[in-house]
């Protein structure tokens, strides 16, 4: 088998000798380049961007239920209605959308456990238990209430708690998504 190459046009040209018979066979070289560049700009660095915007939640007030889950919901309605143009089923686009929508999906239900725990709270707080004692003193009957420590102490264990899962979710969550983006472009480059 021998090989002829014309530079200029990229055309391969082949006589395969078979015995008897030589066939001559002509192709061409065919180079694709990706344009990373525009999908980038496009798509990545945008839902980079609500990703980002959705950590800006835990800055919020706890007490601004609406203000948080304004700015969580609309994250995930953004990303959700992002014009992509999937080919087949896993893409590398395909699994970034995924991956950013996790990312959303975590900062939501982390502040759902926030909610429920400060819901559990605000039952616990509305009904005090008070203890009622009577005593009597100089001949008088004296009715005196105290509300039970216990109540108040837990009411100081769920905000510690609280205040650490929000202080863990601004620096955890920009953390997750570093690793995310590290290890996204290690696969996909390097692969």
């Amino acid at each position: 088998m021998s090989e002829a190459r014309d530079s200029s046009a990229n055309v391969l040209s082949t006589y395969i000798n078979h015995g008897f018979n030589t066939t001559f066979s002509v192709g061409f070289d065919v180079k694709f380049y990706r344009r990373t560049l525009s999908y980038i700009f496009y798509y990545i660095a945008p839902n980079q961007l609500i990703v980002s915007f959705t950590w800006l939640s835990f800055l919020i007030p706890l007490e601004n239920i609406p203000g948080r889950l304004g700015i969580l919901l609309v994250s995930m309605l953004l990303i959700r209605d992002y014009p992509y143009s999937f080919t087949s089923d896993y893409t590398a686009l395909g699994i970034w959308s995924l991956l950013c929508r996790l990312q959303i999906m975590i900062c939501i239900i982390g502040y759902m456990i926030i909610i429920k725990l400060n819901s559990k709270l605000e039952v616990e707080d509305a009904s005090p238990q008070y203890t009622t004692n009577t005593t009597q003193r100089n001949g008088g009957l004296i009715r005196f209430s105290t509300i039970e420590n216990e109540s108040f102490d837990k009411r100081a264990k769920m905000d510690q708690i609280i205040y650490k899962i929000e202080n863990k979710g601004i620096v955890l969550l920009p953390l997750l998504s570093v690793f995310v983006n590290i290890g996204f472009w290690i696969h996909f480059l390097v692969a």
